[in-house]
């Protein structure tokens, strides 16, 4: 593990307590520091832009990556509706097309770069050092990814849209000698992997 991306939805106290539920803005803040004193790299910082919620703070994310070399990932926010809730209420009321805003960067960016083992994520270097990829919905978004993620509470999936086909790994990585079942339960997640999109 040489590199990390962290959900970062906010850097007000308050606005990241009504995204995450949670009062630990300064632990995360701490985290990252320390992270990049480990020699994390890179670092990049998941920022879902939501109406109403954090959509103002694009540019403080922007210059707090830039001080602190991280790469900020601007995403605009998925429709879910197999995993959270299943009404698509949260979707409804905070959705921001990020078109206008990949359409400003783009005029913005000195240089940029399209992934395209990476669904096409269009990536923008600003004139700032500022390197910003955005991830929007598309057909492409399942199509190739190897990601395999892990959850704070040591749940291991393999797609970020399904919760569901989740196992735990935890116990597994804190016990030294059962690297057979860690294995087990890796392979178990990749099996069931299968498109969301």
């Amino acid at each position: 593990l040489n590199r990390i991306n962290v959900s970062l939805a906010s850097l007000k106290p308050e606005t990241y307590k009504k995204v995450y539920g949670m009062d630990t803005l300064k632990t995360v803040l701490k985290g990252l520091k320390k992270a990049k004193e480990v020699g994390f790299n890179p670092i990049k910082l998941n920022f879902v832009a939501m109406k109403g919620l954090n959509n103002g703070e694009l540019d403080n994310m922007i210059d707090y990556c830039v001080k602190n070399g991280f790469i900020l990932q601007l995403i605009e926010l998925h429709k879910v509706s197999k995993t959270v809730g299943g009404n698509g209420d949260f979707y409804k009321k905070n959705h921001l097309d990020l078109k206008p805003i990949i359409k400003e960067l783009e005029s913005r960016a000195e240089k940029t770069l399209v992934r395209g083992s990476m669904q096409n994520r269009r990536v923008f270097t600003l004139p700032n050092g500022a390197v910003i990829e955005t991830i929007s919905p598309s057909h492409e978004f399942c199509l190739g990814c190897t990601k395999l993620r892990v959850g704070c509470d040591g749940n291991l999936f393999g797609c970020l849209y399904r919760s569901d086909l989740g196992k735990n790994i935890k116990e597994a990585l804190q016990n030294h000698d059962s690297l057979s079942q860690y294995e087990q339960i890796v392979k178990q997640v990749i099996d069931s992997r299968e498109p969301f999109y």
